[in-house]
């Protein structure tokens, strides 16, 4: 009997161990970085034998190296001599076409360039290079920029001065502080200096190059040895040179700032693009330039240009840009030249707000797309077409009250607040989670759900993540928020918890306990993995899209302070940061050691075929149906469209599906999964159309309202004429087929018309004028006492008329004569002074 007891207590314990063991293993290896306070930052360079190069900065200023993967023992970079003389790592830069190549940035203006390969698995070595060696006082680097596409380029700026050993916190009591910058041409290895009084610094993308024509001018005057490298066109903000006899003021705008570029680094005078320049910025191959009105300083030119500053044209809005906060980014739409601007419009209560104005797709007509949003809490939705999500408050409201979170499926054409409402449109499902029994249920009619961003001036008490997504993971959203009894409930920070989406937006489900949290993907996004913002030492995960969640032990508590994903977020390798005390703490951990069987190829077709519609609704999941083996003939991916959340509405004028794995099917994508993308294209209806200039749409509705005054084009020649409405930029639809409000162009015929019969007018109303003030003084020159019948009086009236009208013409007869004979004098006069002077010179 005993035996027996004995055999039945191993076997319970062997068996809880299958259920924990994988898990156990999940936690390959942890090291301990002393000293080095938590990891940063954090770069990924891939190895000749195809496995990553790993490369840590930390709060100390320390660098650390793993050569594999993360898996195994962290060394550190450089000597600890040059720690201990000062070196401190501000930054990392890494060379996108050498993985041999990476640049350590220190604070005071050196910097340390890798000079061994990295397939040596050797501790690199580096060369210490000063930069700024000419300049007197103390000096600080910060902002190091690497061009786009040719990564041997930098241009870095240098404070000099007083100011150069202080942060920027405290540089912002010194009201004056030079900025020079220096540039490299051989990642590092070599400075030169290229231009003091800087404000701002690009380099031009080589796109814009190809259409920039003075830099394409100058190319042929390149000096000799420059012609073999890459043309690269540096552009700044400097301030002019009548200005320069004084410090510069860098916390506030200077009126005499030019924005120039420079074709053959800073060698010959470089060109003047444009003057009392206010910032710039490159959205895709659109430089964008805001100009200090010359005739109203209070107000500010958005111009932009599609030459690389080689020519610009005014953008029209809506409205006169002041001189305040704006920001202007690319939307990373398909198709054409798209930009969102954030005009900050106003604070109450410590609350900035802002209003969004989304460009056409020329990107040089901005209509407004929405009214109080809060900037900081806007986010893309990667990996889904067309889809922004963020925060406003309410328009229609006096105060600035609590933030509603609004989605948009077409590029800010329309916005939708997250409201669980049958009868509305979209359809939005909201999801709480029952932890007792690991269930979900469905959250109550009318209830809203607050996403939770950045904003750290509404949410002053918590730090929370935006919402993140990535392309590779395609509908997949992670975002902390709260969830509302109503749309007049009360908000509270402290009860945020961790919600995901798996489908853009549609669906939400709570996957955590109230917190703040950090988080990551894995494996396209069908893994999972959150922890606690705080001392901890477990952390969950879920391979299952939140069907069930596993814990995870990492036998030691530390302080997490971020988890990250090999590049892309495509393999099952991860990493934990943190601290414990002031010691840098680096967990790797790896899931490929649950050894979860492969999923179908989506390049089978028969994997196609039997793919179905995903299942959003959790209430339908069980965690005992999860299919851990292939047992079932369905394909292991199914597919989803946002615009099912529409009722057969197509935003951008197509509906698109794409594919992800089952949430109920355990399995992995390894690297062999591209999410699929099917389009249908769609006849146009109003919900393609965003509001034109001087329109707007409230949010949840389609019609398009004049807002701000519209601009009189009448007078133009070929001017669009607006019906309020344009094409949403990306939007794919069929006019053909739909509705057609695109802009009307007029016709130049009419418009010579009306110039002619304007221009006649004019001609004819002065004389006419004349005619009738001396036909009317005539009139009533009559004598009316004597008549006493109305048709003598008609009769006078009419003689005396005729008479006056007789005077008229004879007066019009004397000034033609009088004007003749002036001329006649003047032209007599002028050949008898020129026989004159011809007689005398003859003598």
């Amino acid at each position: 009997m005993r035996v027996e007891f004995t055999w039945c207590l191993i076997f319970l314990l062997f068996f809880s161990n299958v259920c924990f063991s994988d898990e156990r293993n999940i936690v390959d290896s942890a090291q301990l970085l002393p000293n080095a306070g938590s990891p940063v930052q954090v770069k990924y360079l891939h190895s000749p034998d195809g496995s990553f190069t790993i490369f840590l900065r930390t709060e100390a200023g320390k660098v650390f190296r793993n050569s594999q993967s993360g898996k195994g023992p962290w060394s550190l970079q450089l000597n600890e001599e040059e720690y201990l003389k000062g070196f401190f790592a501000t930054d990392m830069i890494s060379h996108s076409q050498n993985p041999n190549k990476l640049l350590l940035v220190d604070k005071k203006g050196s910097f340390a360039v890798t000079t061994e390969a990295l397939s040596e698995r050797d501790k690199l070595s580096y060369d210490i290079i000063s930069v700024g060696k000419d300049l007197k006082g103390s000096i600080s680097v910060e902002n190091v920029k690497q061009h786009p596409d040719y990564p041997d380029y930098l241009l870095t700026a240098v404070f000099a001065g007083d100011c150069g050993d202080l942060d920027p916190s405290q540089r912002e009591d010194i009201p004056y502080c030079t900025r020079l910058v220096y540039g490299s041409n051989d990642f590092g290895f070599s400075w030169s200096f290229l231009q003091d009084f800087v404000y701002d610094y690009e380099f031009m993308p080589s796109l814009v190059v190809k259409n920039c024509l003075y830099a394409n001018r100058h190319n042929y005057f390149l000096p000799f040895l420059h012609r073999s490298q890459p043309q690269v066109v540096t552009m700044m903000t400097i301030v002019s040179k009548e200005d320069r006899d004084k410090p510069q003021d860098l916390y506030s705008w200077h009126g005499n700032v030019e924005l120039v570029a420079s074709v053959d680094w800073f060698q010959s005078k470089p060109q003047l693009v444009m003057s009392h320049i206010y910032s710039f910025a490159f959205v895709g191959n659109l430089l964008y330039a805001a100009q200090v009105d010359p005739h109203e300083h209070s107000s500010v030119l958005l111009k932009v240009s599609k030459d690389g500053g080689s020519t610009f044209e005014t953008v029209e809005m809506p409205f006169v840009l002041q001189q305040q906060s704006f920001h202007i980014m690319s939307t990373e739409k398909i198709g054409g030249q798209n930009a969102l601007l954030a005009v900050l419009h106003g604070m109450e209560d410590s609350k900035p707000f802002y209003n969004l104005y989304l460009s056409d797709s020329t990107g040089t007509r901005f209509s407004l797309s929405l009214r109080r949003a809060i900037f900081e809490d806007f986010s893309l939705i990667r990996g889904v077409q067309g889809m922004m999500l963020t925060n406003a408050y309410d328009p229609e409201a006096f105060h600035l009250d609590r933030p509603r979170t609004l989605l948009s499926f077409d590029n800010g054409g329309a916005w939708h607040r997250l409201i669980m409402n049958e009868s509305a449109v979209p359809h939005f499902y909201f999801y709480k989670r029952d932890r007792q029994n690991n269930k979900y249920y469905l959250a109550p009619p009318n209830s809203e759900l607050v996403i939770f961003g950045s904003a750290s001036s509404i949410y002053r008490e918590h730090h929370f993540e935006s919402a993140y997504s990535l392309n590779s993971t395609s509908g997949y959203i992670l975002a902390h928020g709260v969830l509302l009894p109503g749309p007049d409930a009360t908000l509270r920070s402290d009860t945020a918890s961790l919600w995901l989406s798996s489908n853009g937006g549609m669906t939400w489900m709570e996957i955590s306990p109230p917190g703040e949290y950090i988080f990551e993907y894995g494996d396209y996004g069908s893994l999972i993995v959150y922890s606690l913002l705080d001392k901890t030492s477990s952390l969950y995960y879920s391979w299952t899209g939140g069907i069930s969640w596993s814990l995870i032990s990492l036998n030691e508590e530390m302080m997490i302070s971020n988890i990250l994903s090999e590049p892309d977020a495509v393999e099952e390798r991860m990493l934990i940061l943190g601290k414990r005390e002031n010691d840098g703490m680096v967990v790797f951990l790896d899931f490929g050691n649950l050894n979860i069987r492969q999923c179908d190829s989506l390049s089978d077709p028969a994997t196609l075929s039997k793919m179905k519609p995903c299942v959003d609704d959790p209430t339908e999941w069980n965690e005992k149906d999860i299919l851990q083996d292939k047992s079932s003939d369905e394909s292991d991916y199914c597919s989803f469209c946002p615009a099912d959340a529409l009722e057969g509405k197509c935003p951008l004028g197509r509906k698109n599906c794409y594919t992800r794995r089952r949430s109920e099917v355990l399995c992995n994508n390894r690297e062999s999964f591209t999410s699929r993308l099917a389009t249908i294209s769609c006849p146009c209806t109003l919900d393609d159309y965003q509001c034109d200039i001087g329109y707007e749409r409230k949010p949840g509705s389609s019609e398009c309202h004049p807002s701000y005054g519209t601009r009189d084009f009448s007078s133009k020649c070929g001017y669009l004429e607006s019906k309020g409405y344009v094409l949403i930029p990306g939007d794919t639809c069929d006019v053909t087929k739909g509705l057609n409000l695109l802009p009307s162009r007029s016709s130049c015929v009419a418009y010579w018309i009306r110039r002619f019969v304007y221009v006649v007018f004019w001609i004819l109303s002065v004389p006419l004028l004349l005619f009738c003030m001396i036909l009317l003084g005539g009139c009533i020159k009559g004598d009316f006492r004597d008549v006493s019948s109305w048709e003598e009086i008609l009769g006078l009236f009419m003689s005396e008329c005729r008479a006056a009208g007789i005077s008229f013409l004879i007066g019009i007869q004397w000034i033609f004569s009088s004007i003749q004979l002036l001329l006649e004098n003047f032209i007599n006069t002028s050949r008898g002074l020129t026989r004159g002077y011809m007689a005398i010179d003859r003598n």
